[in-house]
C-alpha cells in the first residue's frame, strides 16, 4: 500500500531568527493532489496525511506513528517543507517551537528520523525534503547516506548540503522545488522504459533538468528508481503486452499461442550470465540436454529467452547478471521468528541472484533452521539429515511461488517466513486456476487441480533440470511429502493480492512409547492412599458426549478437583500413551508445561520450538490426555483447546470459569464438585485416623463440612495429637477450611524448619520445586527430609519425582497475617527474601548459552515469576537479578515479549529505589537495551545505549569492562542498523581498550577482536575480516585450544569472511569442522550450533 505524511511548516513563533514561510502550506496541498490524482497518482486520498504547523513534539509522533504502523510491504514517503538547521554536521527540521539556540531539543534531528526508519518494518521508503540545508542527508562528516542504506531506502532533497533552498514569493504560491516536483509527478516525468510508471529515477532526472542554475537537488537512492511514484497512460502496442507494474495477463496466460505475457518482453537493463547458462545446462536431465545443444545463444533462443539479441525478463530472471536491474522486486526476503508470532524477527536476508539460486538458497534457509540432526539411511551405510519441516514440500512450494508469482507487482517481493510451528511462503499474484476467498484458509489439496502456470517459459524451462515440477505435479508431490511425513495438510490462504501457504511440521509420535497397560508416559503425582466419595465413570459420561473438547472439574478450593482429576489418569492408564498435569494459572505457565511435555518426548531446542513441538504433537496424535490445573479464565485454557479439540482428551480445573457461553460454544462440558457425602467423609476418617467410634467421626466431618483437603489435614492431626486437641481447637475456627491453621499450628510445634519452608513455598508457584532449592534452609539432606516429611503428613505439601508442591488453599492461608492461632508468617522474618536468596542460589550459570541449565530453568520460571508478582515495587536486590536472568533465558528462548517485560519491570524498580546511575539500574538499562536489540527495536536500543555508554565512561572511565561491554553492544546494534562505519570504529576503539586494560589472552579481549572481525566482514572488507579472523583464531587456538566456544565462534567468523571473499571450499571446510565441534562441545540445539548448521546449508 502506498501512503503518505506531508508535514509542511509556515509558522515559527518561537524565534525571530526564523522567518514565517509563504509556501509550505500550498506545498503540502499540492503535492497531495498530485499524489492522489485519479489518472496519474499512485496513492488513495485516504492514504495521504497533512500535518501543519506543529511542534517538535507533534512531528515526532506523527513520523513515529506513521512508521510503526507501516507493515513490511508498505511504500512510505515522508515529505517535509519548512526551515531546515544544520549544526555539527547533524541536519534538524524546525518546528513551530524551534529556537535556533536550542537545536536538539526543539527541533526534529536526522538521528532521530533515522531512529524511526530503523523500527520501521517498512521495506520501501521515500523521503523528500524542501528545505535549506536538505542536502545534509547527502554526504557530510555524519555519513546521514550511510545510515539510511539498506535495500529500498531513497531520499530526495531540494538542495545540497548548506545550501538555501527558495521559499514561494508570496502565499498561496508553491516553492520551486515543490513546484517543480508536482509538475513532475502529474506530466513533466517521463516514463523511461515503457513501463506505465515513473519512477524515482525518471522524477530525479525531470528534477535535474527543469531546476537547471536554481539550487541543485540532491538524491541517495539504494536501488536506483526501483520505486514507482506516478502512472503514466500506454501505448494501446504496451498495454497490450502487459508492462512491468501492471498485473499484466491473463492468470494462466502466456504459453505457447496465447500470446505474450509480462515476462516474455526483452529487457536491456541486464546482459546475460555465461557462466549462470553454462552450470544450468551442466544440471539439465540427460533427456533434455541431447534435444537443447549448441551455443549459449542458441540454447537460449530455442528456450525462447532471447530475441533479437536481447534477454526476455524471463531470461534475466534465469541467467542474467543482474536480475534486480529488470525487476527490483524479484528478490525472497528470509525472515525467522522465535516462538509463533511475527513480534520476535531473529533473522532477516535478502535473496537476490537468479531465480534457480533463490529457489535453492531459500530452500537452504528453511533447512538450516529445521534441520534436527541426521539418522541412518534404510540401508544403513549412511547417514541423512533430519529435519523438523517436510523439506520436499517446502522446496516445491518456494518453487511455485517464485515461478508462478506475478512479476508484473511492482511493491511486492516473495516472503519465506519461518516460526516454531510453521513456514508461511507468500507470492504476490493471486492463485492461478482458481477463485479463492479472501482470508479464508483452504486446504492445498483442494487445489491440487486448479493451479496453472502464469509464466510459461520461465517455468517450463526451469523443468529441464528439474528444479520445477513439470505442470500440475509439484503440488501433488508437495503433499505427499507432509502425507509421508506425517505433517498436516498445507493451507493456502489469499490476503488481497498476495497467497501465502502455511507448512506445518512432522507430526512426530512420541518416541519409545509402548501402547501396553504400565507404560504410560506422565509426570502425575502418586495415587491417593485413601479416594473416597467420587465417581470416576461420570468423566467418561461426559467425554463421551461427541460435542465435548474438555471436561472442567468446578468447585471450591479443597474440594479435590486435582486429585479427582489425577485418579481419573491414574485409573486409565491403559488407555492413554500420554497423561500430562500443566497447572494452568498463567499463560506462561501453560507454555512451560508444553515444553516439559516436549523434554519427555522429544527434545525440541529453546523454549518456543519445545511449545510447538508439543502442540503439533497433540494435534496430530489422539491416545493423550492432558490436564490443565487451576485455570483461572477462559484466556489460559481457550486457545489452546480449540488448536486440540478433537484429538485426545482434555481435563481442567477451576474454582470458577468466566464467560461459561463462550467455554460451552467452544465444547467445555463441565462437572460441578460438591462436598462429599457423609458417609464417604467417615470412611475417609476411620481409615486415616484408625478411630474406631463411628459417631465420633461423624461429628468431626460435619464439623470440618465434608471437605476433602480438611479431612486429609484434620486426619495428620489426629494421627499427630490425637482428637482431643482437635476437637479442642475446632469450636476457635469460624470456616471449616480454618482446619488448615490447627494444621500449621501443629507443624509450628513439630518442627520450626518445616514451618520455614512451608513459609518460603507459600510465595512460590504451585508448580512442583526441585527439593534441592530448598537446602540451604536446612542443615543437610536428612533435616530437609525429616522437614518435608513432616508437612507431607499434614497433607500440607505433596512429594513426587524429588520435587515438592504445595496445594493453593495452603499457600493461601499461610499468607494471611493473623489468625486466632497466632501469626503463621512470622516464622521466617521475611519469607518473600528468603525465596529470592533460594532462587539466586539455584539459578543455572548463563542463561543465554548454558544448554545443561535450560531445564532447570524451566522449572524455576513459575516460582520467579510468582514472586516478582508479589514483590511487584519493592527492591530485592537477589530478586531482581535473578529476573534479569530469567529474562535473559526468555529472550533467547523466543519469549522476548515476557522477556522485555521483566527488563522494563526491573529497571523501573531500580530507578525509583536506587537512582538512575546506580551501577544495578545501568545494568538493568544495558540489558533491556540488548533485548530491544535483540527484538529488532533498533531505534530504542542504540538510543538507550548510547545514553548507557556515556553514563560508563563519565562514572567508570573508558577502559572500565562494563564501559567495554557497553561499547561492544552499541557497535553491534550500529551494525543492524546499517552504521557500518561506526559500528567499526567502535569495534576497534574496544579492542585497542581491552588490550589496554585485560591484556591480550584475556577472554573478553578474544571477543572483542572476534566481533571486529565480523564487522569487518558485515561492511564487505573481506581482506580485512580474513587477515584479522586469522590471527584472532590463531591466538584461540593457542591460548584456549580447539575445542573452546570463543575459539569456534572465531572460526566461524573466519568462514563467513571466506564467503565473503568468494572461497567457498574453504569456507564450506571450515564450518564442516565447526559444526561437528559444536554439536561435540555444545549439542545439537545450542543457538550456535543451530546457526552454524544453517550457514552450512546456505553455502553447500
Amino acid at each position: 500500500m502506498y501512503r503518505a505524511l506531508l508535514v509542511c511548516n509556515s509558522a515559527y513563533g518561537a524565534d525571530s531568527r526564523l522567518d514565517d514561510l509563504h509556501g509550505p502550506r500550498t506545498d503540502g496541498r499540492l503535492l497531495a493532489a498530485a499524489l492522489t490524482d485519479e489518472q496519474t497518482g499512485m496513492f488513495e486520498p485516504a492514504q495521504v496525511s497533512l500535518l501543519y504547523d506543529a511542534t517538535r513534539h507533534e512531528i515526532a509522533i506523527q513520523v513515529n506513528t506513521f512508521f510503526h504502523e507501516a507493515t513490511a510491504d508498505d511504500v512510505l514517503l515522508l515529505y517535509f517543507s519548512g526551515h531546515g538547521r544544520s549544526r555539527n554536521g547533524k541536519l534538524y527540521l524546525c518546528a513551530t517551537d524551534t529556537v535556533a539556540d536550542l537545536l536538539p531539543s526543539t527541533a526534529v534531528s536526522n538521528e532521530t528520523l533515522t531512529d524511526i526508519l530503523a523500527d520501521s518494518l517498512a521495506r520501501t521508503i521515500v523521503i523528500i525534503l524542501d528545505c535549506c540545508h536538505g542536502g545534509a542527508f547527502k554526504g557530510g562528516p555524519v555519513n546521514v547516506e550511510q545510515l539510511l542504506s539498506g535495500k529500498g531506502r531513497f531520499v530526495l532533497t531540494a538542495t545540497g548540503a548548506a545550501q538555501l533552498a527558495e521559499d514561494a514569493t508570496r502565499d498561496g504560491q508553491p516553492s520551486p522545488f515543490t513546484r517543480a516536483l508536482v509538475e513532475g509527478l502529474r506530466s513533466g516525468a517521463t516514463d523511461g522504459d515503457g513501463d506505465g510508471r515513473v519512477d524515482l529515477a525518471d522524477l530525479y532526472k525531470y528534477l535535474q533538468v527543469t531546476l537547471k542554475g536554481a539550487p541543485e537537488p540532491r538524491h541517495k537512492f539504494d536501488g536506483y528508481g526501483s520505486v514507482a511514484i506516478a502512472r503514466r497512460a500506454l501505448s494501446p502496442a504496451v498495454a497490450a503486452f502487459g508492462p512491468a507494474g501492471h498485473h499484466g495477463g491473463e492468470p494462466g496466460g502466456g504459453g505457447p499461442g496465447e500470446g505474450r505475457d509480462f515476462l516474455d518482453g526483452t529487457t536491456g537493463a541486464t546482459v546475460l550470465d555465461a557462466r549462470r547458462v553454462a552450470e544450468f545446462r551442466e544440471r539439465m536431465r540427460p533427456d533434455v540436454g541431447r534435444q537443447v545443444g549448441g551455443s549459449a545463444t542458441a540454447f537460449l533462443q530455442s528456450a525462447n529467452l532471447l530475441r533479437d539479441g536481447r534477454l526476455t525478463r524471463a531470461g534475466a530472471l534465469l541467467f542474467g547478471e543482474d536480475p534486480m536491474a529488470v525487476i527490483p522486486t524479484a528478490t525472497v526476503q528470509c525472515t525467522q521468528f522465535h516462538g509463533t508470532g511475527r513480534d520476535s524477527p531473529m533473522d532477516k536476508r535478502v535473496l537476490q541472484g537468479t531465480v534457480p539460486e533463490q529457489i535453492e538458497h531459500a530452500r537452504a534457509f528453511v533447512a538450516g533452521l529445521a534441520r534436527r540432526g541426521e539418522a541412518p539411511t534404510p540401508e544403513l551405510a549412511t547417514t541423512e539429515p533430519v529435519y523438523r519441516f517436510p523439506m520436499v514440500a517446502v522446496r516445491e512450494i518456494i518453487a511455485n511461488a517464485l515461478v508462478h508469482r506475478d512479476y508484473g507487482h511492482a511493491q511486492m517481493c516473495v516472503h519465506v517466513r519461518v516460526f516454531a510451528d510453521r513456514v508461511e511462503i507468500t507470492s504476490p499474484g493471486e492463485w492461478s486456476g482458481a477463485d479463492l476467498p479472501d482470508g479464508e484458509p483452504v486446504p492445498l489439496g483442494r487445489l491440487a487441480g486448479e493451479s496453472r502456470q502464469r509464466n510459461f517459459w520461465l517455468a517450463h524451462v526451469l523443468t529441464w533440470n528439474s528444479l520445477v515440477e513439470s505442470e500440475g505435479a509439484g503440488i501433488p508431490r508437495a503433499l505427499a511429502d507432509c502425507r509421508v511425513r506425517g505433517a498436516a495438510e498445507p493451507t493456502v490462504l489469499r490476503s488481497g493480492d498476495a497467497v501465502t501457504v502455511t507448512l506445518f511440521p512432522y507430526a512426530e509420535a512420541a518416541p519409545r512409547i509402548p501402547s501396553t497397560t504400565g507404560q504410560m508416559i506422565d509426570n502425575l503425582p502418586p495415587r491417593s492412599a485413601v479416594f473416597e466419595g467420587r465417581d470416576l465413570t461420570e468423566i467418561d459420561a461426559r467425554f463421551d458426549d461427541e460435542a465435548a473438547a474438555a471436561v472442567v472439574i468446578r468447585g471450591i478450593g479443597g474440594i479435590g478437583k486435582t486429585q479427582l482429576a489425577v485418579e481419573y489418569a491414574q485409573a486409565n492408564r491403559d488407555r492413554y500413551r500420554v497423561a500430562w498435569l500443566i497447572t494452568a494459572d498463567t499463560p506462561q505457565n501453560v507454555g512451560l508445561g508444553l515444553a516439559g511435555l516436549a523434554a519427555r518426548l522429544h527434545p525440541a531446542g529453546t523454549l518456543a520450538d519445545a511449545q510447538a513441538w508439543a502442540l503439533n504433537w497433540l494435534q496430530n496424535n489422539d491416545d493423550w490426555l492432558l490436564i490443565l490445573d487451576g485455570v483461572e479464565g477462559a484466556e489460559q485454557a481457550g486457545g489452546l483447546v480449540e488448536q486440540v479439540a478433537g484429538r485426545g482428551r482434555l481435563l481442567l480445573t477451576t474454582r470458577r470459569l468466566p464467560n461459561w457461553p463462550r467455554l460451552r460454544q467452544l465444547g467445555f462440558v463441565l462437572l460441578d464438585l460438591d462436598v462429599l457425602d457423609r458417609a464417604a467423609s467417615v470412611r475417609i476418617l476411620v481409615r486415616l485416623t484408625g478411630l474406631t467410634d463411628v459417631d465420633e467421626a461423624d461429628a468431626l466431618a460435619d464439623r470440618l463440612g465434608d471437605l476433602p483437603l480438611a479431612l486429609h489435614q484434620a486426619a495428620a492431626l489426629v494421627s499427630d495429637s490425637g482428637p482431643d486437641r482437635l476437637a479442642a481447637a475446632l469450636p476457635m475456627l469460624p470456616e471449616p477450611g480454618d482446619v488448615v491453621r490447627v494444621s500449621l499450628a501443629s507443624v509450628r510445634r513439630q518442627s520450626p524448619t518445616a514451618a520455614e519452608i512451608l513459609s518460603v513455598l507459600a510465595c512460590l508457584a504451585r508448580e512442583p520445586l526441585p527439593e534441592g532449592v530448598l537446602m540451604p534452609m536446612t542443615d543437610g539432606p536428612e533435616e530437609l527430609d525429616r522437614a518435608l516429611t513432616i508437612l507431607a503428613s499434614h497433607s500440607l505439601i505433596s512429594r513426587h519425582g524429588g520435587s515438592v508442591r504445595s496445594h493453593r488453599l495452603v499457600q493461601e492461608v499461610a499468607r494471611i497475617p493473623d489468625s486466632v492461632l497466632g501469626p503463621f508468617w512470622d516464622q521466617v522474618p521475611d519469607p518473600q527474601r528468603q525465596a529470592a536468596k533460594l532462587l539466586r542460589q539455584a539459578i543455572p550459570g548463563d542463561p543465554a548459552i548454558g544448554v545443561a541449565g535450560w531445564a532447570r530453568w524451566n522449572q524455576l520460571l513459575p516460582h520467579i515469576d510468582a514472586l516478582i508478582d508479589s514483590l511487584p515495587r519493592q527492591n530485592v536486590p537477589e530478586l531482581h537479578f535473578v529476573v534479569d536472568q530469567a529474562a535473559t533465558y526468555r529472550l533467547f528462548q523466543g519469549q522476548a515479549d515476557i522477556a522485555i517485560r521483566d527488563f522494563e519491570r526491573v529497571y523501573e524498580i531500580r530507578e525509583k529505589q536506587l537512582g538512575r546511575e546506580h551501577p544495578d539500574t545501568l545494568t538493568s538499562r544495558h540489558n533491556l537495551a540488548s533485548a530491544y536489540q535483540t527484538v529488532g527495536r533498533l531505534g530504542e536500543a542504540i538510543e538507550q545505549q548510547e545514553s548507557v555508554l556515556a553514563d560508563y565512561v563519565r562514572l567508570l572511565g573508558n577502559d572500565h569492562p562494563d564501559t567495554l561491554a557497553a561499547r561492544n553492544n552499541l557497535a553491534r546494534a550500529y551494525r543492524l542498523a546499517g552504521r557500518t562505519t561506526e559500528a567499526v570504529d567502535l569495534h576497534e576503539q574496544v579492542v585497542s581498550a581491552s588490550r589496554r586494560a585485560l591484556g591480550e589472552p584475556a577472554l573478553d579481549t578474544l571477543t572483542a577482536r572476534i566481533n571486529l572481525a565480523a564487522a569487518y566482514r558485515e561492511a564487505g572488507w573481506a581482506g580485512e575480516a580474513i587477515a584479522h579472523a586469522e590471527r584472532v583464531a590463531a591466538d584461540c587456538r593457542r591460548l584456549l585450544g580447539e575445542d573452546h566456544p570463543i575459539t569456534l565462534n572465531a572460526l566461524a567468523v573466519l568462514a563467513s569472511a571466506y564467503r565473503v571473499a568468494a572461497r567457498r571450499t574453504e569456507a564450506i571446510d571450515l564450518l564442516r569442522r565447526v559444526l561437528a565441534t559444536r554439536i561435540q562441545v555444545l549439542g545439537e540445539e545450542h543457538p550456535a550450533t543451530r546457526e552454524t548448521a544453517r550457514e552450512l546449508a546456505g553455502s553447500e
